[in-house]
């Protein structure tokens, strides 16, 4: 591809990675040597107390507000230097306390050092165990059965694409107070425990989540890496007498090393940014992060004011760790682009098991299937139960409900036969008969537009066969088997459920305004990102130039960006945008074609589009990175081909290459909507009450003082946001696995 051509293709990503990415990195780290402070005025104010025979008066000197002719206070914008820098790190304290041989109370008595601490051992520690937790549950589902795999790949991602505060709640909700595992180990240990009453124990559940929630990333990337371990080797192994665990530690781990540092880079990317776990088990008290100190400064205090600067000092340092960390890995990175190597894939046969084995890896898969669905598991059963029940001693009161059942609704054995195999054939009936359905009702028509008019009209059938035909069916043979002695007990309701919380949280506190909030930012950053990524993507794929591998790794840097850095850089900008867009509203033509669209400049803050921007400009490097594995390995014949026929490259890209790549497109697709769909800091930050998304409404309600009830109707809230996730998994598994293959082997 000609220079040209190529930035052609890319020059819309540039420009967004540009103005979305690097100025507000510029700004950010101008803002961290200004100080923005109210200009203040001394008055004299005269005040006289009734007396006899005369008043008594007093003159007194006021400091107060200088105000504009809006009655705004009027500010001032300083340069301070490294003050900020100074406040900070506040390096004479700790110079003080070294001096004083009290080196440790540095990480526990200065914010700033609190949380360098807790993010670099958080980071550290979870490494190795993520990588190892992958590893194993890779193994041993390479050695299972194919009826195993399916099962085991989708309860795995679970932990994977749920919206990680939502993930933190539901492990926090197993602990807490009277928590269901803080019972059991109450009963083991015989002593009364609270979790989070000290940092090290908060610690502690952080790291696990962590792990929980990434481990089934590496455990995909691995699985693909062990199904290209060449053949050859392995029998060459056996021959030489090595056992497993040496053909593992010989032959495979040295194969998947190339992996075990894509996996690094993503975990060191993602984890040193460690933000939701603080907002999931509200541990600001014992545990904070760099990330949330940003957060914190960003938040506006109780007189609206917010600490830009020091915000932006926070960034810069946090920008300066983030940077120091993966100078090995992306040198790595760096080196193996320029070689360009291409991984030869031979798939293995299934290794061979002793019984003691065989039974070892199945009973390791069937713990970590408990692990990876229980929590979600757990509070999708709490919300339908009654508050009594939610919070009973007992979890088989829990899961039974018996005042639940008393008090509002109950379920029989026969309903529950009959729900688990509507459930069943619901799953099942478009996986067998999807495409010979699709080819006989629309054989030459567009069949993408047919596949979402089908998949549409399956949706509405199954709703009206669960909340009509199922109902009346299962009541039909609740009335049949309550007449016959023997089996009347299958008819008898036992198990209590109520949609009342489901009730309240949608239709009394509203929801649906959050879950329509949630669909515009995510309907908007799905559109963008793929619709300019994709141009890059296929540009860069289709040429080796050194400007292109640069351009690679510029995007890998921005995507290890913290996201409170890129809002400390627009937040200003968003918050004054009327006063400093308003010049292009009073320019002649310019300001007549703006007054099309409003007729005074908007204020950018608070509104959906300003959230789009913002993540939008955190996807783009991902986005560009998935897309561009997916067309490297579209033959570059069919580029020829159809320059050949006639093509210009614009034309060749969208006749001949996008068909090919639909499946690519879904899988970056999926994977930028559960970055918007499960945002909580910059929605938290970018929008108002009006317009926010539903992870923070979410967590508003666990950080607050609530009752029993308030508490049941948030895990209904959380068991709603979770939903379409589930959903997305069992509709796009191959998907999902397919695009974090593409993206370590060929990325």
């Amino acid at each position: 591809m000609k220079n040209k051509t190529f930035f052609t293709f890319v020059a819309p990503s540039l420009v967004m990675m540009l103005v979305f990415i690097a100025i507000p990195l510029v700004s950010v780290f101008i803002q961290s040597f200004y100080v923005t402070q109210g200009m203040y005025e001394t008055v004299t104010v005269e005040t006289c107390t009734p007396s006899f025979p005369t008043s008594i008066c007093e003159s007194i000197e006021k400091t107060i507000p200088v105000l504009d002719e809006n009655n705004t206070p009027v500010t001032q914008t300083v340069f301070v230097g490294l003050d900020t820098y100074k406040a900070l790190l506040e390096p004479e304290k700790v110079s003080q306390l070294i001096s004083n041989g009290q080196f440790f109370d540095v990480f526990s008595s200065i914010d700033f050092y609190k949380a360098l601490r807790f993010t670099l051992m958080f980071t550290l520690i979870t490494l190795p165990l993520v990588i190892g937790v992958g590893l194993l549950i890779a193994l041993a589902v390479n050695t299972a059965s194919k009826k195993v795999k399916g099962p085991i790949i989708f309860v795995s991602l679970l932990p994977f694409i749920i919206t990680p505060v939502i993930g933190a709640l539901s492990i926090k909700w197993l602990f807490i107070g009277e928590g269901l595992l803080t019972r059991a180990l109450e009963s083991i240990t015989g002593q009364e425990i609270s979790m989070f009453a000290q940092g090290w124990t908060i610690e502690l559940l952080m790291m696990f989540y962590r792990v929980w929630h990434v481990a089934p990333f590496a455990f995909v990337i691995f699985y693909a890496g062990l199904q290209s371990v060449n053949q050859d080797t392995l029998e060459s192994a056996i021959i030489d007498g090595a056992s497993r665990f040496e053909r593992i530690r010989y032959v495979v781990i040295p194969h998947l090393m190339p992996l075990i540092y894509f996996i690094a880079l993503i975990h060191l990317m993602d984890t040193y940014r460690v933000f939701e776990e603080i907002i999931g088990f509200s541990s600001e008290a014992h545990v904070i992060s760099l990330q949330w100190l940003t957060f914190d400064f960003l938040e506006p205090d109780d007189t609206g004011n917010r600490s830009i600067s020091r915000a932006s000092a926070s960034s810069m340092l946090t920008m300066v760790g983030i940077i120091i960390l993966l100078v090995p890995v992306l040198s790595r990175t760096l080196r193996d682009q320029k070689k360009d190597n291409k991984m030869q894939d031979d798939t293995p046969k299934a290794f061979r098991q002793t019984p003691l084995l065989k039974i070892s890896s199945y009973g390791f898969l069937t713990f970590w299937a408990l692990i990876a669905a229980f929590p979600l598991v757990w509070i999708f059963i709490m919300s339908f139960k009654l508050p009594i029940d939610a919070f009973a001693q007992s979890p088989l009161d829990v899961i039974i409900g018996s005042n639940t059942a008393l008090k509002a609704n109950a379920l029989s054995g026969i309903d529950i036969i009959l729900g688990g195999v509507f459930a069943y054939y619901a799953y099942q009936i478009p996986a067998k008969f999807y495409r010979t359905t699709l080819e006989y009702f629309i054989p030459n028509q567009n069949k993408n537009m047919g596949a979402f008019a089908l998949g549409l009209s399956y949706f509405f059938i199954l709703i009206g066969c669960a909340f009509y035909i199922l109902p009346a069916f299962s009541n039909l043979i609740n009335a049949v088997f309550s007449a016959v002695p023997l089996l009347s007990i299958l008819a008898e309701p036992f198990i209590g459920y109520t949609l009342e919380h489901y009730y309240s949280v949608w239709v009394e506190n509203e929801f649906y305004v959050q879950f329509k909030n949630s669909l515009i930012v995510t309907v908007g950053v799905v559109t963008i990102s793929l619709t300019v990524g994709t141009l890059a993507a296929y540009a860069l794929s289709r040429t080796a130039s050194n400007i292109a591998i640069w351009l690679l790794i510029t995007a890998l840097v921005f995507r290890a960006l913290p996201h409170s850095v890129l809002v400390t850089g627009y937040l200003p900008f968003f918050i004054e945008s009327k006063e400093i867009l308003e010049p292009l509203w009073n320019m002649p033509i310019i300001g007549w074609f703006l007054g099309l669209f409003a007729e005074v400049p908007p204020t950018l803050y608070g509104q959906p589009l300003a959230v789009i921007a913002v993540l939008v400009a955190i996807n783009q490097p991902f986005t560009i990175w998935m897309l561009r594995s997916f067309f490297m390995n579209v033959p570059k014949e069919l580029d020829e081909a159809a320059r050949v026929d006639g093509c210009t490259h614009f034309q060749a890209f969208r006749k001949v290459i996008l068909p090919v790549m639909w499946p690519g497109l879904i899988t970056t697709g999926l994977f930028s909507f559960l970055l918007a769909y499960n945002d909580y800091l910059v929605t938290s930050l970018l929008l108002d009450n009006q317009n926010q998304t539903m992870v923070p409404a979410i967590t508003a309600y666990f950080n607050r003082e609530t009752t029993a009830t308030d508490q049941v109707e948030a895990i209904a809230a959380a068991t709603s946001i979770t939903a379409p996730l589930f959903i997305l998994v069992m509709l796009f598994q191959k998907q999902i696995v397919s695009g974090l293959t593409a993206g370590a082997v060929k990325g």
